[in-house]
């Protein structure tokens, strides 16, 4: 049965049943047609129908630009989402904007998946191509396994800093000091946006060693660049959060001038 909804779109949908036909044919007085509606489908009088329809509603074929329409607006949205129940959801909105024909769930669905991967491989890309072979070996190094220890400098990353307290201030101190050779590959990703960079971070805290070297060297890279960024930056916020109390402590300590103080303190 085709019909158009609330919006104005047409649609096609599988055959009713039989209760709801007989109750429209009551409504419309047309109980006796009932029998027809079978060849009805089958015949192209339904297309033309619908061209009728159509022409009357102002409602446009999806495949006359529709797909175009919904590819750009996915596209631009991709690049601040990452959720693909919003991208969807935007396509349809935008369809409906501009009275375009709903297409199967199946389309959207393939349209969001596409232009999100699209999306990701332009930042790859991005990071990819500003990368010299002593920044890419910069970060290869995060992935060697040391053989005293049996980790990796990716693996010491991904440790929960401890609280930013007197006791701690000079391993913060020293994770910042051995950050500052990535500082040029941080600057990669100053210019994604906020959302990007959290959900590459996020997406790198839950990859091993064995994934991220598994994985190829554009989406790694970029992975790791976002990263180091995003643990720098909370270093920075977590010491500049607690340094006021921690600096109250101290004065309550040492009663004195700063310069009396232990190095680690005054830094």
């Amino acid at each position: 049965m085709d019909g158009c909804n609330v919006w104005g779109i047409l649609f096609v949908s599988r055959p009713s049943p039989d209760c709801i036909m007989q109750h429209i044919a009551l409504c419309v007085d047309r109980v006796d047609q009932i029998p027809q509606l079978s060849a009805y489908g089958r015949a192209g009088t339904s297309r033309r129908h619908q061209a009728r329809i159509r022409a009357y509603r102002g409602v446009k074929p999806f495949r006359e630009g529709g797909h175009q329409l919904i590819g750009r607006a996915v596209a631009n949205a991709a690049m601040h989402t990452e959720q693909l129940a919003d991208l969807i959801n935007l396509a349809i909105e935008e369809l409906l904007r501009h009275y375009y024909e709903l297409p199967g769930f199946t389309t959207l669905l393939k349209v969001a998946q596409k232009q999100r991967a699209s999306t990701y491989t332009q930042l790859y890309t991005q990071v990819s191509t500003a990368l010299t072979p002593e920044t890419s070996a910069l970060l290869d190094a995060l992935f060697v396994v040391d053989p005293t220890l049996q980790r990796s400098r990716w693996d010491w990353l991904k440790d929960p800093t401890s609280k930013p307290t007197l006791t701690n201030l000079k391993a913060i101190a020293d994770r910042l000091a051995w950050l500052v050779a990535y500082r040029p590959l941080m600057a990669l990703v100053d210019a994604f946006l906020e959302a990007k960079r959290r959900h590459f971070a996020t997406e790198a805290i839950a990859y091993d060693i064995a994934t991220m070297t598994d994985m190829k060297p554009l989406r790694r890279y970029t992975l790791a660049c976002t990263l180091l960024a995003e643990h720098a930056a909370q270093l920075l916020v977590e010491r500049g959060s607690r340094w006021p109390r921690t600096r109250w402590t101290i004065s309550m300590r040492w009663p004195c001038s700063t310069s009396s103080l232990p190095r680690v303190c005054r830094s």
